[in-house]
């Protein structure tokens, strides 16, 4: 049955198609857990654990937006940023796209991080120290965040 359809060229190439689809390099996922570090008043330490090679740019750059996305729409458990800082992330980014690709996508990012360290030689982990007050009072200014959280 495999050789009927492997005779006809238009199903082989489909077939080829498919096991070439099967095979080809799935993206890594970059995942986001709370440091344990003790960190000045203000800055939150994330740990960002993703292999080498899971972004497109360098991978502090990812580790930068994993870590920014993390704070600001998931929260990071065990660390004064529990809770996320904007709760509903779809209207946020809505409401002001331009302003996200920048901080997330573009090197606007940088500005709220004071350090994003790589763990280890060989891996994709980074610890990256937010400044949170830093980014709430930007929320506050582009009018996402109202001044008290409300």
């Amino acid at each position: 049955m495999i050789l009927r359809i492997l005779r006809d060229r238009r199903s082989a190439g489909v077939a080829l198609l498919l096991v070439m689809a099967a095979c080809a390099r799935k993206p890594t996922q970059q995942f986001v857990t709370p440091s344990a570090a003790e960190t000045p008043s203000g800055v939150v330490a994330v740990t960002v654990t993703g292999r080498e090679g899971a972004c497109d740019k360098g991978g502090d750059d990812c580790a930068i937006r994993s870590a920014l996305e993390a704070v600001l729409f998931r929260g990071v458990p065990g660390t004064s940023a529990s809770s996320p800082l904007l709760s509903d992330e779809a209207s946020a980014r809505k409401s002001k796209p331009g302003f996200f690709d920048d901080l997330l996508k573009g090197r606007d990012g940088r500005t709220y991080v004071t350090s994003a360290t790589r763990i280890g030689k060989n891996t994709g982990d980074y610890t990256v120290l937010v400044q949170i007050d830093r980014l709430r009072t930007t929320l506050v200014r582009e009018g996402l965040l109202r001044r008290f959280g409300y």
